[in-house]
């Protein structure tokens, strides 16, 4: 429930924000940037000090969320862009996204400052993935597994249940 809630309030401010900025489309490039980065900030100023608060705040993890609206952006205002480098790089982004994926699942323990700086790993790697499109051979030949889109489509609603 505490994610939900976190993507709730994500999901009721950004709009907000994206509506009143997007009559000047230059700026919604830095409100991205500037929100994600103060939100990153705070997020490892205080996850030695507060770390209960630094979780679960959504002051703290919106900039999680933001990457997926860097991408949103890309897609909408720069997709000559994106789709360049997904010409040059798809392979390497999609590869690179999983390694990081994975290396969090193992490196990353109840021991760890999370989110913190370790964070990235997992929330860099996803966007390197979706960035790399559907093209690349990992998107196509490991995440396209009939047995891995099975559990794509069963673990939202086993997280819901759970």
């Amino acid at each position: 429930m505490w994610s939900l809630g976190i993507e709730e309030q994500f999901y009721f401010v950004w709009p907000l924000a994206i509506w009143f900025v997007a009559r000047w489309p230059k700026k919604v490039l830095p409100l991205i940037l500037i929100i994600a980065g103060i939100s990153f900030g705070l997020n490892v100023a205080y996850i030695n000090t507060y770390p209960v608060a630094t979780f679960y705040s959504p002051i703290t993890r919106f900039w999680e969320l933001l990457i997926g609206s860097l991408l949103a952006y890309m897609t909408v205002y720069r997709l000559s862009v994106l789709q360049a480098i997904q010409i040059k790089y798809q392979h390497w982004l999609s590869a690179l996204g999983l390694v990081l994926i994975f290396l969090g699942s193992f490196v990353l323990n109840q021991k760890s400052a999370f989110p913190g700086w370790w964070a990235l790993m997992p929330t860099v790697g996803a966007a390197l993935v979706i960035s790399a499109g559907t093209n690349a051979w990992c998107n196509q030949k490991i995440l396209s597994n009939k047995v891995l889109v099975w559990f794509g489509l069963i673990s939202f609603p086993l997280y819901l249940w759970h």
